[in-house]
C-alpha cells in the first residue's frame, strides 16, 4: 500500500509541475538546465498560444517519445490538444495545424507508441478517449470506437476524475472520486 501511494505523490508532483511548465498554455515557457529560460524555444523561451477565445487556458503537457510536446487545453470550455516541435514551434502535421478538438479532457498522458490518452469525468463517469500520435482522431483500436467508459457504480451519483498514469507494463490507472448523497469516497480503477 505504501509503494502505491508513494508512486502516486511522485507521480502526481510531476504532473502537477509538468501542468505549471505547461504555463497554462497561454504564457509556456521552456527552460535550460539551468533553468533560465532556453532562447532557442519559441521565442526567447516562450510560447503565446491563442486559442482564439477570451478565455483560453492550459490543462495538462506530455512529452512524445520523439521529443514533440503536446498541451491539452480548454478554449471556452471546448478541450484541445495542441502539439509543437521541440524547438517551441508550432507541428502543423499534427490534427490541423498543430490543433485537435477532443471530446473531454483533464489529463493527457502519451504511450510509449506515442499516442496519446485523454482522460476525464464527462456525464459524472470516468473515461479515456485514445488518439493517434498525429493527431488524426480516435484510435478506434481502443475500447469502443476510440473510448472506454466506465459509469459511475449503480446506485452511486457520479465519479469525478482527478489523474491518469501509465505503469511501465502500458495499463492505465484512472484516479478519481465517487461521489454518493454528499459523501466523496476516493478510488482507483
Amino acid at each position: 500500500m505504501n509503494t502505491s501511494l508513494s508512486f502516486f505523490k511522485k507521480n502526481r508532483r510531476a504532473s502537477i509541475a509538468l501542468v505549471v511548465i505547461a504555463a497554462l498554455i497561454l504564457f509556456t515557457a521552456a527552460l535550460a538546465a539551468d533553468g533560465i529560460l532556453d532562447p532557442a524555444f519559441g521565442m526567447n523561451g516562450i510560447i503565446i498560444a491563442d486559442l482564439g477565445t477570451s478565455s483560453d487556458s492550459g490543462i495538462g503537457v506530455a512529452l512524445q517519445p520523439d521529443g514533440k510536446i503536446v498541451m491539452l487545453g480548454s478554449a471556452q470550455g471546448t478541450p484541445v490538444l495542441l502539439r509543437y516541435n521541440s524547438n517551441g514551434g508550432v507541428d502543423n502535421a499534427f490534427g490541423t495545424n498543430g490543433k485537435l478538438t477532443v471530446n473531454f479532457g483533464a489529463s493527457v498522458v502519451v504511450q510509449p507508441d506515442g499516442k496519446l490518452l485523454v482522460a476525464g469525468s464527462p456525464n459524472g463517469n470516468l473515461t479515456v478517449a485514445r488518439y493517434n500520435k498525429n493527431g488524426a482522431g480516435l484510435d478506434n483500436t481502443f475500447g469502443s470506437a476510440g473510448i472506454a467508459n466506465f459509469p459511475a457504480h449503480p446506485g452511486w451519483d457520479r465519479y469525478s476524475f482527478s489523474d491518469l498514469a501509465l505503469q511501465p507494463d502500458g495499463k492505465i490507472v484512472l484516479v478519481g472520486t465517487q461521489y454518493n448523497q454528499g459523501n466523496f469516497i476516493n478510488l482507483v480503477v
